[in-house]
């Protein structure tokens, strides 16, 4: 756990997309590992519109690209071990330069009931 200097926890946004990249270094003086591309923009996207996750409350927003990604064996396991399972976020959301997409979340159950009250 990571805690801020006021105490409390640190919550983050998570997003997930899968599918092509683009990586290399980036510039000649100060040279920079970069990962670029619309698979990494709508990951972007993901993370912007996701709900924050806290010690014990995990909630990874992700894309269909990325659903259709795992196997049924992993989100079985994902479930046993780590207690996520994987929801439909409501009947998809419009997401800034994309446009209208199904999102997913998978989260945990003290998680999930955020998402019941928020969408």
């Amino acid at each position: 756990r990571i805690v801020r200097p006021d105490g409390k926890p640190t919550a983050i946004k998570v997003g997930v997309s899968s599918g092509p990249l683009c990586a290399g270094v980036i510039g000649e003086r100060s040279p920079r590992w970069s990962v670029f591309g619309d698979t990494v923009n709508t990951a972007s996207r993901m993370a912007s519109n996701a709900l924050c996750s806290l010690p014990d409350k995990t909630n990874l927003h992700i894309s269909s690209s990325t659903v259709r990604s795992l196997s049924p064996d992993f989100l079985q396991r994902i479930e046993q071990v780590y207690k996520l399972k994987l929801a439909k976020r409501g009947d998809g959301m419009d997401i800034k330069g994309k446009g209208f997409m199904h999102t997913f979340f998978l989260a945990t159950p003290a998680a999930a009931l955020r998402l019941d009250a928020n969408g």
